[in-house]
């Protein structure tokens, strides 16, 4: 089995911005998808890693590691809430 990937982009301009997270099979490379979504201006990498999710009564989300390929970290704690959103529009608390 092979774990998660994911990207979490920073969408939008100086003034008005959101996150949102783009999670992908582990066999592919974090560079090749994120250069599909930063084509768009308004798109820029902010983080990204490895990741973990699963069902059990609520969605868990865990987040690690780094992207070679981008040369970026992920920030677990902030990833884990935007994957949680983005895949299930809920808020962690």
């Amino acid at each position: 089995m092979n774990d998660l990937k994911y990207i979490i982009f920073r969408i939008g301009t100086a003034k008005m911005y959101w996150y949102k997270a783009c999670v992908f099979n582990g066999m592919l490379v974090h560079a090749g998808i994120a250069a599909e979504h930063v084509k768009e201006d308004a798109y820029e990498v902010h983080s990204a890693g490895f990741c973990k999710v699963s069902i059990n009564g609520y969605p868990m989300v865990k987040c690690w590691g780094e992207s070679e390929s981008l040369k970026v970290k992920s920030d677990p704690s902030f990833d884990e809430q935007v994957i949680t959103e983005t895949l299930f529009n809920l808020t962690k608390f």
